[in-house]
């Protein structure tokens, strides 16, 4: 096999080189080029590099070269870091490209803005955590706008990916990243912190397919997601955590969504906050714990949200006042929510419900939830004359059994005992009691009735007093609170 050094041109100085590989300078265009043996076309072909642009930095220098290895720009570390970086992003075509930035600290004192691109991905080096120097770290060190910005005049297809980025806001009075009127948005494998209130870590305006992935938010801020008017955003495998909001979801155009396997804790305020009229989520499978006033507050007509299977406990560390310390809160403020459905989550510990519903809200259906441990209640008020509660342990809605008496002949009304249902309001409590034993049978028909003189009680009463006996007379019996 002949080695590249037989076929190099008079440009070109070969470096080093084996039988299927070279390392070439590119004297013309000041470029380092790697040369691959194609054993399929037995010829030589250059090594394609997996972005369009890199940025990279040593102790002294900051730089920017394309895939060529063709410096793009270059500035003093620490100074023009942030130049550097968007050289690079400007150096992309219109349809975009990928920009990959080397591991290190850089210092951001200007915005790196992407707009303007149609599909561009921004990617560091290596996962990095809020709570190690690894990997790719942006900080703020004064920028006018957010650290990462995106704002597009019209609302289209522009795209943008931010990956493996440590993005660290120096309390800076900004938000970390800004999008705006861009289509299919992706926060990927990102460390997010130090962003003061009333800033987000996020902030997402009037976008579609948001997808927020694996990230690790801590340390302040309003809000570390804050969504307003987002569709189809879907949030997944975060921890966030610190915030005064964790994650804010508003407006009405904010719809058909999902909020699943996060961890969501120590906020100030609320874990999940769904505000104004925004419908069609599932939060699904999330362990939210340790927020300050609520698990998940659901206010102003937010409807048809499905909270299924998740672990809620510890809510209301900081506050605990009416509409605080809640697990899950449904509250009005002008317009009630409705088609909430609340199934199999565990809800503890919270310092005042597990679950509170209020105002003018219907159509709540609360349903084989585990609910105990609550400080003051398990449920709260739930209102709505379509609202459903059914078959929540610590919660009893329903309950049945058997029951055996002995007659007398004489005697047609016999107590069976206490119910055991949350409520002793005799007009919400349906009593059902089926005959079984044959003294029972000829007696009957029979009705089951909640007793007058003790409303914890229940009774049942037969048309005609059963036969003497001992212990001659079963029934079954099942209560339950109706609406």
């Amino acid at each position: 096999m002949a080695r590249y050094s037989d076929f190099a041109s008079s440009d070109e100085a070969v470096l080093v080189e084996t039988d299927d590989f070279a390392l070439v300078y590119d004297r013309q265009n000041r470029a380092f080029r790697k040369k691959l043996w194609n054993s399929s076309t037995k010829s030589w072909v250059a090594k394609v590099a997996p972005y369009s642009a890199l940025v990279a930095k040593d102790g002294s220098t900051v730089w920017a070269e394309d895939a060529s290895g063709k410096t793009i720009a270059s500035g003093e570390a620490g100074v023009d870091d942030a130049s550097v970086i968007q050289s690079a992003i400007d150096y992309l075509p219109s349809y975009g490209g990928k920009v990959f930035i080397r591991a290190g600290i850089y210092y951001i004192y200007k915005s790196i803005d992407l707009s303007g691109k149609d599909s561009i991905t921004l990617e560091g080096e290596n996962r990095a955590d809020v709570h190690h120097d690894a990997g790719t770290m942006l900080w703020n060190k004064g920028t006018e706008k957010a650290l990462i910005y995106k704002h597009e005049e019209e609302y289209g297809s522009h795209h943008v990916l931010i990956k493996q980025l440590r993005l660290c806001g120096g309390n800076q009075p900004q938000h970390l990243i800004d999008i705006f009127a861009c289509m299919r948005v992706q926060i990927e494998s990102c460390s997010l912190s130090h962003v003061p209130d009333p800033y987000a870590s996020i902030n997402a305006n009037t976008n579609e397919l948001v997808w927020i992935i694996n990230n690790d938010f801590q340390s302040g801020a309003l809000t570390h997601i804050y969504l307003y008017g987002c569709r189809t955003p879907i949030i997944l495998f975060n921890s966030l955590s610190a915030a005064k909001h964790n994650i804010f979801i508003r407006h009405p155009d904010s719809h058909t969504g999902i909020i699943a396997y996060n961890l969501i804790s120590d906020a100030e305020y609320d874990g999940i906050y769904m505000y104004n009229q925004c419908s069609g989520f599932e939060i699904i499978g999330n362990k939210i714990f340790n927020n300050g006033s609520n698990g998940i507050k659901i206010v102003q007509g937010v409807r048809n949200v499905n909270i299924i299977g998740n672990s809620i406990a510890g809510s209301g560390r900081l506050y605990t006042g009416a509409k605080q310390g809640h697990g899950i809160t449904i509250w009005d403020e002008g317009v009630g929510s409705s088609i909430i459905k609340i199934y199999g989550n565990s809800i503890t510990g919270n310092k005042r419900t597990g679950i509170g519903v209020y105002d003018n809200s219907d159509y709540i259906y609360i349903i084989g939830n585990t609910i105990k441990d609550n400080s003051s209640f398990n449920i709260e008020s739930i209102v709505g004359e379509h609202s459903v509660v059914k078959y929540n342990v610590g919660y009893t809605t329903e309950k049945s059994g058997v029951a055996t008496f002995s007659g007398d002949g004489t005697t047609t009304d016999f107590e069976i005992g206490a119910h055991g249902l949350v409520m002793t309001d005799p007009s919400k409590i349906a009593v059902k009691v089926t005959p079984v034993s044959s003294d029972a049978i000829a007696a009957s028909p029979c009705v089951g009735y909640v007793d007058p003189a003790d409303n914890t009680k229940i009774r049942v009463k037969f048309s005609s007093a059963p036969a003497s006996g001992s212990e001659n007379v079963k029934i079954v019996w099942y209560a339950e609170v109706i609406s």
